[in-house]
């Protein structure tokens, strides 16, 4: 994903529609939190496999939709303030998460909610 050439067609789009008067920081992070809580009511009262195969239902589209949105707000916020969104994801994952800190060490991928295998018969 190219993040620059999106922003600056996100830019042009909000300028043919006269929308960057209302395009401020503040009102694009309520607009991010509000898209945000879009995609959670999607996902509220799903079990977490019913979550995990969201991609394969029909609430693929609104969720692919919630998340666009989000992304998009989000772009214009890093413009409007001038930040680099590529440096800074890409930064903030690294200073956030180093591998120094991995967590769930010995933890079972079913503890931490990955698809489930079925357990081994006991005997009887």
């Amino acid at each position: 994903m190219d993040v620059k050439a999106i922003q600056a067609r996100l830019a042009a789009h909000a300028v043919e529609r006269n929308w960057d008067p209302f395009f401020s920081p503040r009102s694009l992070s309520m607009a991010i939190a509000s898209e945000s809580g879009a995609l959670l009511e999607k996902l509220q009262w799903l079990s977490e496999d019913q979550a995990r195969r969201i991609g394969k239902t029909q609430e693929r589209n609104a969720v692919t939709e919630s998340l666009a949105d989000i992304v998009l707000y989000a772009m214009r916020l890093a413009d409007a303030v001038e930040a680099d969104l590529e440096d800074a994801v890409l930064a903030r994952a690294a200073s956030k998460y180093p591998v120094s800190a991995r967590r769930f060490e010995g933890v079972d991928d079913r503890d931490a909610g990955a698809a489930r295998q079925p357990a081994p018969a006991r005997p009887a």
